[in-house]
């Protein structure tokens, strides 16, 4: 009988296995035989560690990352200025370029799942990502002093979020462009602090266009 140790490699070799052949060719093009065959075990191991193929889908989606509400804390605290909870948000959505090539890996697929859905991108934007924007949505209302969140709020949101899903999105050809431009995490902190000043013009304007006095950022 394997030992636990053994089972856990296992696991985690039909996982990483998986996440680099649905990252490449997406969820309809590869089949559990061929994630079998290059992990090196039998069809019936997928089975018993993820129930089949959506689980193995599911968990190579979720896990190398974690959850995107685990981050909430990084961003959402009353006693964070506005310059904080973005350096928080954008160190959240920055982190996979700073881990190891599974994160990058990850990103890819979501960003494949996004373009192809299979049904499973519909659970996470609900049960995942909605409380992330929803957190989000309280940094601004909070620093802006709104009494309510209107369309208005939501546009900023998404053009803050957007900033760091574009660079996701661009990476290649920021590295046409410039070879090594992101690589290594002094070049992410910096290209992550670019973000934070340019997020915060964004707020100031929108604070601007409301004929609001936003606080000074680092408040």
């Amino acid at each position: 009988m394997p030992s636990p140790l053994d089972t856990a490699h296992t696991r985690q070799r039909i996982l990483d296995t998986a996440l680099l052949l649905f990252s490449q060719g997406g969820y309809d093009k590869v089949s559990v035989r061929d994630i079998a065959q290059a992990a090196q075990v039998n069809v019936a191991a997928v089975s018993y560690h993820f129930g089949g193929k959506p689980g193995l889908y599911r968990a190579a989606l979720n896990e190398p990352l974690g959850t995107v509400s685990d981050d909430i804390p990084l961003f959402d605290q009353p006693h964070f200025s506005l310059r904080e909870s973005l350096e928080g948000l954008y160190r959240a959505l920055l982190e996979p370029y700073t881990a190891d090539p599974r994160a990058q890996q990850c990103v890819r697929l979501h960003l494949r799942e996004m373009l192809d859905p299979t049904g499973v991108w519909a659970e996470q934007v609900q049960n995942d990502f909605r409380p992330a924007h929803e957190a989000l949505l309280r940094v601004l209302q909070r620093h802006l002093q709104l009494t309510a969140v209107d369309d208005d709020l939501l546009y900023l949101s998404l053009a803050l979020t957007g900033l760091a899903l574009h660079v996701h999105l661009s990476r290649d050809v920021a590295h046409a462009v410039r070879p090594g431009l992101l690589q290594g995490q002094e070049a992410v902190g910096r290209w992550g602090q670019r973000l934070v000043e340019q997020a915060l013009a964004l707020v100031q304007a929108e604070a601007a266009r409301r004929g609001l006095v936003l606080a000074p950022p680092g408040a």
